[in-house]
């Protein structure tokens, strides 16, 4: 901070000249009735409480604090951690306590703590094997100390206009809330035919016939028993053994019916199914490629947005045809629906290309019959029920059986369109929206630092030339410390004094 331009009446220094952490105490065998806070009861950056739990659950060492001190938070990667309390109470002994004893104004303090100059230069410290910061380390920190009286102004400016942005952010953060809330809704509404007009209520008014979402579904079982056929034809073929009857046509085997008797009632011409009745499934293999060369995408779970469409793999990891022959892995083709099977469940995308997908993924391969996009929105509806079916061991999976048997409310195929035609519409404004409450939430955090900034440069509030410069408050603090340092030394002399007196009486 040698070229820093320094303000009249502030001083150069570090924090280890200004301020001392307090003393770790081992709790006693009876804890004290006190509140504990630990690392996990303050929040982030904002020094919010976020609860505190009875001393006397806590077994480990604590530090003791009373109302008005500073806490800092000196665990990894908890370096923005910082609580003033306005109690007595007990803390993590992860937490540095200064003793707020009045010589340097605690919230004031308390905000350079925060300050992500600070909090920089704390990240970059050489911790070595330790997963944590000392007072040693933090304490060459260089600052500028203004004097006591503008601390106080500083910190009051500060927090009121940090009053506004956290007024400003909760509103942000409730219409975050909401759209998340209107996504939900919308997707609920679509497939249960309250979005667009259903095609029974369009043909009743055109006087015309249509095609059920029952009668769909048959020509899509006939189609794949097609598929089905031609695919074991070709083989034979290809084995140069033509069939010479069709008998081997009886080893198809028919999906099992759903069981759809207990589900909601559906729009008349809709139809309830699973997704594995109705297309055929692609499971990937379970090794894992050790190497990628290709141009046909990895697809996994990073992978996955708000969009109804993936395409590429952010990573840039793709398979060459040799490489998924070696590793036996599956290309899904393109238009294939993809959903998460692993941890976070009713993550979906229609493919644009052929992929290959990890063991976190589970793929439909769509008919031509059907509107891909329809059937991944509809199946996002069904998050709770792969919830009810999730096993759990480290993390909640759903297996190949479970995945197959996901209900989707069917529509005729002209309907499907229409719904997924007005659900791109209507969930690419809730995304830009989202985007810009991003943006917004993002730039008062920025605004948050830079007013952080400008309060330790001295440019936030005006300096007043009839205060005590910084410069007599530090020296203050020096001879304050000077003699705390010999008062024990001294204690030590008086008491050998005295039992010399003893001695000699005796």
């Amino acid at each position: 901070m040698s070229n820093v331009l320094v303000p009249r009446g502030w001083v150069q220094t570090t924090l280890s000249e200004i301020v001392a952490p307090g003393r770790v105490r081992r709790l006693p065998a009876e804890v004290p009735n006190l509140p504990f806070v630990g690392m996990e009861h303050v929040e982030s950056q904002t020094m919010r409480l976020l609860g505190t739990v009875p001393a006397e659950r806590m077994k480990s060492s604590a530090v003791h604090f009373q109302a008005g001190d500073v806490l800092y938070g000196r665990l990894r990667p908890y370096l923005n951690k910082v609580l003033r309390p306005s109690f007595e109470g007990l803390s993590s002994a992860e937490f540095i306590v200064f003793p707020g004893d009045g010589t340097i104004y605690a919230p004031w303090l308390s905000l350079l703590l925060n300050s992500s100059m600070f909090v920089s230069f704390a990240s970059h410290l050489n911790e070595g094997d330790r997963p944590r910061v000392d007072f040693d380390q933090i304490g060459g920190f260089e600052l500028l100390l203004p004097p006591r009286r503008e601390q106080e102004r500083i910190a009051s400016e500060v927090e009121a206009l940090f009053g506004d942005l956290d007024a400003a952010m909760a509103t942000l953060k409730r219409v975050q809330s909401n759209l998340k809330r209107y996504r939900a809704s919308v997707l609920k509404a679509a497939c249960e035919g309250r979005l667009v007009p259903t095609e029974s209520e369009l043909a009743r008014k055109e006087g015309r016939t249509y095609e059920t979402g029952e009668q769909l579904l048959a020509r899509i079982l006939k189609e794949r028993r097609a598929k089905w056929e031609a695919d074991q034809l070709a083989k034979m073929l290809g084995a140069g053994k033509p069939p010479t009857s069709d008998n081997w046509k009886r080893k198809y085997r028919e999906p099992a019916l759903p069981n759809t008797y207990d589900l909601p009632r559906l729009p008349e011409g809709w139809t309830w199914t699973t997704a594995g009745y109705m297309f055929e499934c692609i499971v990937p293999n379970r090794d894992k490629p050790k190497s990628f060369t290709g141009e046909v995408p990895w697809i996994t779970l990073p992978d996955f947005d708000d969009g109804i469409e993936i395409a590429i793999s952010k990573s840039g990891l793709g398979l060459s045809d040799e490489e998924t022959k070696e590793y036996r892995a599956r290309v899904v083709p393109k238009g294939s629906v993809i959903m998460s099977c692993v941890g976070r469940f009713g993550l979906t995308a229609v493919v644009g290309t052929p992929v290959v997908i990890n063991q976190q993924l589970h793929a439909f391969v769509m008919s031509l019959l059907v509107s891909a996009r329809y059937i991944a929105y509809a199946l996002r509806t069904q998050t709770s029920y792969m919830e009810s079916l999730s096993t759990a061991t480290t993390i909640a999976y759903l297996n190949k059986d479970n995945c197959n048997s996901v209900p989707l409310p069917i529509p005729p195929a002209s309907e499907q369109e229409r719904i997924a035609a007005e659900l791109d519409r209507r969930l690419s404004v809730v995304a830009n929206l989202e985007g810009c409450v991003d943006q917004a939430i993002a730039r008062a955090d920025r605004l948050r630092q830079a007013i952080l900034k400008r309060a330790f440069e001295g440019k936030l509030v005006p300096q007043d030339p009839n205060n005590e410069p910084a410069s007599v408050l530090l020296e203050r603090i020096r001879a304050k410390r000077a003699i705390t340092s010999e008062r024990p030394r001294n204690q030590s002399r008086r008491r050998q004094c005295r039992a010399a007196v003893v001695v000699e009486v005796k």
